[in-house]
């Protein structure tokens, strides 16, 4: 509706660009086949309006969904393509699909834009340079430099909505934490239409300007399950063109609605940070997705590391066609109501299937690649060999798993190593042993150790588990016997208290939709998980853990709270039987800090967040630094597949469950007769880890942290043979351990390396790259991610689509 004085405006010496569209969620109350039929039906129905309204001009994003149409339709595609060169057919967006903008790592949103607008520039020779997310819920605050360095110039969006983010102006440059800009422009009516007379919809499109500027743009075609620009409605608009007294009407594209907009005012206000709030149950919404997504993401950028480092050291064919194929899968599947948990429960076995499909191909590949390594070494010793890659561009200190029954273990040097037999979590190995140890392990190489029925050595360091506390040379951490919770977090660096109060796993009342639609916070706590059974499960020479199984109404949660010698992390194994419904599950940490600063991961990005007790979305981590005494302390908190988070004062809170209805929208109501499907029951596993510490964030080395736990070295097992590499080798490297090398791979279009580095703390950075021996100069600005292209000992930097620059 039209408030007073948008009612009295003068509409005369306005310009509204009609966008011909029609929003097609592929996935959302259907499945994907059903939605296939739907973009068919609908792009069938565009060029039917074409032929009838010469004037008419439609918009279309997504090239997932031009692939379908190329593959089952090849006739129409030649249609759209000769549409698209009359200047009729306008493709926008760029990016493989409209993904969720909260979920996705930085790297695939890079991977949307390079393949979606690769594919546009080869089968219709467009260059998109207007991004388009009309239906995401939030932007992360990375995206501003990710369009800009794929070539995108304007962006458009709609949630948040007026009502849930206050912006300065319709027309803004958002700016990234590096710099970079794209003009946004927030639609304020709805990108899809529901009747014939868009009237009304039209002039509230015309308010929706920035002062001095004469140009809005007015969506208008049936959506969300396709079907676009209707012969109404065009009729509609002819007819509006007509009259006297209103705004000027063209069938246009958004690109001409920004550049109109320029023309007459480019000192428009700068909006920094992410685009939030919309939608805060998504950051939670659907365990598995997010955790198979996150697990996708890791496997492909590693498999990519590895197959490149047999690329540079033996001439192993990189497989890019499979490497597109499988990104292109968890490309489709980071849809935004597929990864933000809004879907219909049926859709989700399909999203498994394609994530899973990826991930088996990016484990294939990485195995493959390891074992040629491995075969290259020279094993022959004393013991069973494997070897531990680290596909880290840094010597790293960390955690290694390795499946081996002999008790003892020694480097290829005959260092002894302390290894320790771990209880497996809830999972029956039979006579097979899991084993963990801490090492060093050189950057983006490998170390060859052998076990062995030797004596097993312990390090001289503090690692001990008694009376429900453990310890080591960083923390005493004490269990309270009766409730299970965390009671206190002591740091034997500064002699203090991490925590104001005991940490809990709180449970909240959330009546709220699957969405969450018109929540900003949880805070109706109705209990607590207590009622503890406690038993000292491991207490070795690497890691002590104590297992805490606690209880809430029907439900039940395991932790393995584990300290580890040597290493600055407070680790927590989860499991929980989840059987509560409209609820939610938060591990709450109450830190003993004053004046708390929040900054949390985002795609490529760091945000800072207020101390409201809003939920907010996250990467890898959160950190809380404060004051503790005389010391700036902080706390970060690592997870493995979790988005979500709140901090309220000093209390950090990490969302882990939420048990909605699947696909339940606002103002539906719950029927007391009906039978309804409840996500997240059952069995889930997930793990987490703490990581106090004096300083910033930056000092303590968090990000490295993050990385180290979401993507740890690789054990591969292999047999005594004679080789021609030593047992210890490194292939690369990156001089500063602020930069870190995020993706490598080989050239879409030739054979050439592509290497892509990231500036993880905001701090510019003059660093050296080595590759194969060769070494390469970088300069790194804060927060800047750079694209290098790499043949023949040559780097040249290219764009994210790899043109160079």
């Amino acid at each position: 509706m039209l408030n007073n004085a948008e009612v009295l405006m003068d509409f005369n010496n306005i310009t509204v660009y009609m966008i011909g569209n029609a929003h097609i969620d592929p996935v959302w109350l259907w499945r994907w086949q059903e939605g296939h039929a739907e973009v068919l039906a609908t792009c069938r129905s565009a060029l039917d309006r074409m032929k009838e309204y010469p004037e008419f001009v439609f918009t279309r994003a997504d090239a997932a969904t031009y692939k379908w149409i190329e593959d089952a339709c090849p006739d129409m595609f030649e249609e759209i393509r000769e549409r698209v060169r009359e200047g009729r057919w306008n493709i926008v967006g760029g990016w493989w699909e409209q993904p969720d903008c909260n979920i996705p790592s930085g790297e695939s949103f890079v991977r949307h834009e390079l393949y979606g607008k690769r594919y546009f520039l080869e089968k219709f020779g467009v260059d998109v340079i207007v991004g388009y997310n009309v239906d995401s819920f939030g932007h992360s605050a990375g995206l501003p430099q990710i369009l800009a360095k794929g070539g995108i110039k304007y962006y458009v969006f709609m949630r948040p909505e007026p009502h849930e983010k206050e912006l300065p102006e319709p027309l803004f440059w958002w700016e990234g934490p590096d710099g970079s800009r794209v003009l946004a422009y927030r639609l304020r009516a709805p990108y899809c239409t529901f009747h014939d007379d868009i009237t009304e919809h039209v002039h509230a499109s015309a308010c929706n300007i920035s002062p001095g500027i004469t140009a809005a743009a007015c969506f208008y075609g049936v959506g969300n399950h396709g079907g676009g620009p209707t012969i109404a409605t065009i009729e509609c608009i002819k007819r509006m063109q007509e009259e006297n007294g209103g705004p000027r009407l063209v069938f246009g594209t958004m690109q001409q609605m920004f550049e109109h907009a320029l023309k007459e005012r480019s000192d428009l206000p700068v909006v920094k940070g992410d685009l939030q709030h919309h939608a805060v149950g998504c950051y939670t919404a659907h365990s598995d997705i997010k955790a198979w997504n996150r697990r996708a993401e890791i496997s492909l950028t590693n498999a990519e590391k590895f197959c490149s480092l047999t690329k540079i050291a033996l001439d192993r064919k990189f497989p890019k066609t499979g490497f597109a194929n499988a990104w292109q899968k968890v490309l489709f599947s980071q849809f935004h109501d597929i990864l933000a948990g809004t879907s219909l429960e049926s859709a989700y076995e399909d999203a498994r299937d394609w994530i899973g499909s990826a991930v088996e191909f990016a484990e294939y590949q990485s195995v493959s690649a390891l074992t040629q390594m491995a075969c290259k070494i020279d094993t022959r010793g004393d013991g069973e060999p494997f070897v531990v890659f680290n596909p880290h561009p840094h010597v790293i200190k960390t955690i290694v798993y390795v499946d081996e029954n002999l008790p003892a273990l020694r480097d290829h040097t005959g260092r002894a190593v302390p290894v320790q037999t771990v209880e497996p979590f809830f999972e029956h190995t039979g006579s097979r042993t899991k084993k963990v140890f801490v090492d060093n392990l050189p950057p983006l190489g490998y170390r060859l150790y052998y076990a062995g029925d030797w004596r097993n050595f312990r390090s001289p360091g503090t690692l001990e588990a008694s009376d429900f506390v453990l310890k080591n040379d960083f923390y005493r951490v004490e269990i309270d016997p009766k409730s299970g919770c965390i009671r206190q977090i002591s740091d034997e660096r500064i002699l203090g208290n991490v925590l104001a109060a005991p940490a809990n796993a709180v449970v909240l009342e959330d009546p709220s939709d699957t969405w969450s639609h018109g929540v900003e916070r949880y805070d109706r706590v109705v209990g607590r998980f207590d009622r503890a059974k406690i038993e000292l499960v491991e207490n070795g020479p690497v890691r002590v853990t104590y297992r805490v199984e606690s209880t809430f109404n029907k439900s039940t949660l395991w932790q393995d709270v584990s300290l580890y010698m040597e290493l600055p992390i407070i680790e927590f194994r989860i499991l929980v039987d989840w059987h509560e419904k409209h609820r939610m599950l938060k591990f709450e940490f109450p830190l003993n800090l004053t004046d708390p600063v929040v900054t949390a991961d985002s795609a490529y990005a760091v945000v800072n967040y207020p101390t409201d007790g809003l939920e907010n979305p996250c990467q890898k981590w959160i950190d809380v630094t404060g004051k503790n005494g005389d010391f700036t302390y902080g706390v970060s908190i690592i997870n493995d597949s979790k988005y979500g988070f709140d901090v309220n004062g000093s209390v950090l809170r990490l969302s882990a469950i939420r048990s909605p209805i699947y696909a339940f929208h606002n103002p539906r109501r719950v029927e007391p007769d009906k039978r309804y499907r409840y996500m997240d029951q059952g069995l889930s596993t997930f793990k987490f880890a703490l990581l106090p510490h004096q300083g910033s964030w930056q000092e303590a080395g968090t990000v490295r942290e993050a990385l180290l736990f979401n993507m740890p070295p690789i054990a591969v097992e292999t047999f005594i043979h004679p080789g021609d590499w030593p047992g210890q080798q490194s292939f690369g490297e990156v001089s500063e351990p602020n930069v870190d090398l995020c993706a490598m791979k080989e050239a879409e279009d030739d054979d050439s390396l592509i290497v892509r580095l990231y500036e993880t703390i905001g701090k510019k950075t003059d660093a050296v790259l080595t590759l194969a021996g060769v070494d390469y100069p970088i300069r790194m600005d804060a927060f800047e991610l750079k694209t290098l292209k790499i043949k023949n000992g040559r780097a040249v930097e290219v764009d994210l689509i790899e043109r160079e620059l």
